[in-house]
């Protein structure tokens, strides 16, 4: 298994039920699509109706729209532990995940390490 680094930060909302919002910033597109499968292993399925009335229905991670390097989750709160034990698992500060030391609005960045399945080589030759 090799490994590949991103650097995260949990954004709070305490409006209606208390979710976040988690950002992960990889090197390159391809770091973040490598540890897409992996992140997406914990499923976070709660969803909750926010202080406007909207639904808000948590997703896997997934690439940001315009930062393809990086990967977006919200999290409603009854699946924060296992999203968090998960990100702890890769190496996380949970002092820092959800740290309010430094703002109300967010904890303070932290960094993973998140286990990934060698690359193929491109020169490697496919079998019939």
């Amino acid at each position: 298994m090799t490994e590949v680094i991103a650097i995260g930060l949990e954004r709070f909302h305490f409006w209606g039920y208390y979710s976040v919002d988690i950002v992960l910033r990889f090197a390159d597109e391809e770091a973040a699509t490598r540890a897409l499968p992996v992140l997406n292993q914990v499923k976070h399925p709660s969803s909750r109706v926010d202080a406007c009335g909207t639904t808000r229905v948590p997703g896997a991670w997934q690439h940001g729209k315009d930062n393809r390097n990086v990967l977006l989750a919200w999290i409603a709160e009854p699946d924060l532990d296992a999203v968090h034990k998960q990100l702890e698992q890769y190496g996380a500060d949970p002092d820092k995940i959800s740290s309010m030391s430094k703002s109300i609005d967010h904890g303070q960045p932290f960094e993973i390490r998140v286990p990934v399945p060698p690359q193929e080589s491109k020169d490697q030759m496919q079998l019939l």
